[in-house]
């Protein structure tokens, strides 16, 4: 929630595969989403299933420095564009080939990344909205990216240009470019004043980014057999409706998603990309006016972005720069190349997803144990990453089989790079109700997991292995009806841990929570449903493998890593709650940290006279209001209406998370909006909290001898 958390780490360069290219970055740019993404203003159902997701940065330029197998057109030492879908903040990144295109011969590095703002524009006026010379064209936010990009597009169609913006300065702008009809984009008038000009035509295009009534203002405008093209987000994410009686002028309404258009329909993303190259190289398109960042700067290219202070784009340079880097330790300080590493139950589920990461992050020899040979979609994967000059052993065994074990492990210490690491996965299940289940279904659940660890133990005990990694289950920590044979076995490897460290050995048991994508839960979603009303919530991949990395790294005796609404966990077991194991937990479920900054911050309030409690609290506001705007707090009036210091939306966002993370307080987006200067929202913010205050007021005006009464009171 707040720009100054963004900080740099540590990331590795991956090796290009088939069709792959590796480029070392110079510069890239900042989309609106990056914004609202760091902000937490975006909801997860709009970078849901789209090609960037949660990543920051979408578009790049930079120099080719390695190339893949098969990848034809691009060599090393070529300055390209590209997108990749895990952030392009990053001095080093590999991406498929198809989202890159060679530099635009007329556009510096610095200048280039622009084609995702271009690829939206072409898309939305060539493509869907089939724009035609002459014809009148609506383009709203026509300063920004996507703005300036289209007025070149509508520009080289040919067509009449009506264009909003918000300030003056970048009114003025828009009318340098030779557009004659601009308007403000923060009041409704445009649309008045669009009928006066077209004598009640309107428009046959509209590029919308505005929402509410804005967007129905824009709406109305629409000539007969117009287009409607909306590339904003809160009214779609919000379910706002549309009134239909004016499609009975044969009007269309089409939404553009290009985060989206990567991920789900790749050819159109690749003939967009050649589209848009051709213009730029035939002198159709030319650059935009950009801001420029160096990478040690980015929380105030974020900010200025978020401002709103730039016309076209904003963007940073990461070539050659010198930046603080938050060094985080991850799993490769922990594998090595010339080593192999065992898993359990490693050609299905979880255990195969910890081979695909244990890949990923270096490792070159892997044994994959289990009882069956591995099929369908887990022998596609195991093709892959053999594909990536992986070498991967198959062993088709009974881990509960002590000979096997030793037959297994003699084979890995004879052919393969000395065995340093070994992840127990290997499961099954057979649930059943305590009176229900017999010896047979408790041997069955019970020997891959007790037995299988036993062998491992007993064979490795010459290996030089460095960690000695068991998946346990939280079951074994807090039960689960109908699982008594699997949560006993799970308390084993608990205790199993415990028993090889006493002997000097390297172990961890990992008891984890339910897992959301694969597994069990991701067979049968009404399970999945089951569980996360009884608080238990799904575990991504993602989430499970930063876990994993964090235990390789520290490698306790026991670690439980779990997706827990424990509130609602505790009031549907409520005897559970009571263990002793989870006292702590709840105590944290109940209140937070945030809780006992807010406590504290009360109890200065309450301890003070209320005249100055008011002057602390304008104080406060004022400090916070003044890191949003990057100004001394001296220069904030407590007095001076806060839109007239450009306080927008966003910035209130922002200050409303620093307020929640430095003092615990919940305010909304519109108390800070109702309140017109810092003194009335300190007085409204203060009201607010009147009825947590008395009672702590009472307690500091209490005599000595009330006081002593008070807490034998309580003491009783």
């Amino acid at each position: 929630g707040m720009f100054d958390s963004l900080n740099f780490h540590r990331s590795e360069r991956r090796m290009p595969q088939a069709g792959e290219i590796e480029l070392k970055v110079h510069t890239s740019s900042l989309n609106f989403k990056d914004i609202l993404k760091v902000l937490g203003s975006i909801s997860s159902r709009v970078t849901a299933n789209t090609y960037f997701g949660d990543a920051f940065g979408m578009e790049c330029s930079g120099t080719v420095v390695s190339v893949g197998p098969g990848v034809k057109g691009f060599a090393v030492g070529d300055q390209v564009v590209a997108a990749a879908a895990d952030g392009t903040f990053k001095s080093y990144l590999t991406t498929p080939v198809d989202y890159v295109v060679q530099k635009p011969s007329g556009l510096t590095l610095a200048e280039s990344p622009v084609f995702v703002v271009f690829l939206t524009a072409y898309y939305s006026l060539v493509d869907v909205a089939r724009l035609q010379k002459d014809e009148k064209v609506l383009i709203h936010c026509a300063s920004g990216g996507v703005g300036l990009a289209a007025i070149q597009v509508a520009q080289w169609i040919g067509a009449e240009i009506y264009a909003t913006a918000g300030s003056e300065e970048k009114r003025a702008y828009l009318r340098s470019l030779g557009i004659a009809h601009v308007m403000d984009s923060r009041t409704l008038d445009f649309s008045n004043n669009i009928q006066k000009i077209t004598v009640g035509y309107g428009v046959d295009v509209v590029l919308n980014a505005l929402s509410g009534e804005f967007l129905r203002k824009s709406f109305d405008l629409l000539a007969p057999y117009g287009r409607f093209v909306e590339i904003g987000k809160l009214d779609i994410d919000e379910n706002r409706g549309l009134p239909m009686r004016a499609f009975n002028k044969n009007l269309s309404f089409t939404a553009i998603d290009l985060d989206r258009i990567l991920l789900n329909r790749p050819e159109i993303a690749k003939q967009l990309f050649k589209d848009v190259a051709e213009c730029f190289e035939k002198g159709y398109f030319h650059a935009l006016p950009i801001a420029v960042f160096p990478a040690n700067k980015a929380a105030d290219a974020f900010r200025f972005m978020a401002q709103s202070k730039h016309i076209g784009k904003v963007v940073l340079t990461i070539d050659n720069q010198q930046v603080e880097m938050n060094y985080t330790p991850s799993v490769r300080d922990v594998l090595e190349k010339d080593a192999s590493y065992l898993i359990t139950g490693g050609k299905s589920g979880l255990g195969l997803e910890v081979a695909k990461w244990l890949v990923d992050n270096g490792a070159k020899s892997l044994i994959l144990a289990s009882r069956n040979p591995a099929a369908g979609a887990a022998q596609d994967v195991i093709v892959k990453l053999r594909e990536r000059d992986v070498h991967i052993f198959e062993a088709n065994l009974d881990i509960a089989d002590q000979s096997e074990v030793n037959k297994m492990i003699a084979r890995i210490t004879a052919e393969h790079p000395p065995l340093r690491g070994v992840f127990h996965s290997a499961m099954v299940l057979k649930d059943g109700l305590l009176t229900e289940l017999q010896e047979e279904d408790f041997n069955y659940v019970m020997a891959p997991k007790i037995q299988g660890a036993l062998n491992l133990h007993n064979s490795t005990l010459n290996q030089p292995i460095d960690f000695f990694i068991s998946f346990s289950s939280v079951t074994s920590l807090i039960g689960n009806a109908g699982q008594a044979n699997y949560a006993a076995a799970n308390a084993f490897l608990d205790h199993f841990s415990a028993f090889r460290r006493a002997q000097g050995l390297p172990a961890t048991t990992i008891n984890w929570g339910a897992l959301a994508e694969v597994g069990v839960l991701a067979r049968n979603k009404d399970l999945a449903a089951i569980l996360e009303n009884g608080g238990i919530k799904g575990l991504t991949t993602q989430q499970i493998m930063a876990a994993l990395d964090l235990v390789l790294q520290e490698q306790p005796i026991q670690a439980g890593v779990m997706n827990m609404d424990w509130r609602q966990w505790a009031r549907m077991n409520p005897s559970l709650a009571r263990q002793p194991l989870l006292h702590t937990i709840m105590e944290a479920a109940e209140g937070s940290q945030d809780t006992d900054k807010k406590q504290k911050y009360l109890i200065e309030l309450a301890a003070m006279e209320p005249k100055i409690r008011q002057q602390f609290m304008e104080t406060t506001l004022q400090r916070e209001l003044a890191k949003v705007l990057q100004l001394p707090p001296s220069k904030i009036g407590i007095r001076e209406n806060i839109t007239d210091m450009g306080v927008d939306s966003l910035m209130l966002v922002e200050m409303r998370s620093a307020l929640q993370v430095e003092y615990g307080m919940e305010i909304s987006i519109m108390d800070l909006m109702r309140g017109s200067n810092i003194k009335e929202i300190a007085i409204q913010w203060l009201a607010s909290m009147t009825p947590e205050l008395e009672p702590l007021e009472v307690l500091f005006h209490l005599e000595e001898e009330e006081l002593d009464t008070l807490l034998e009171e309580i003491e009783k």
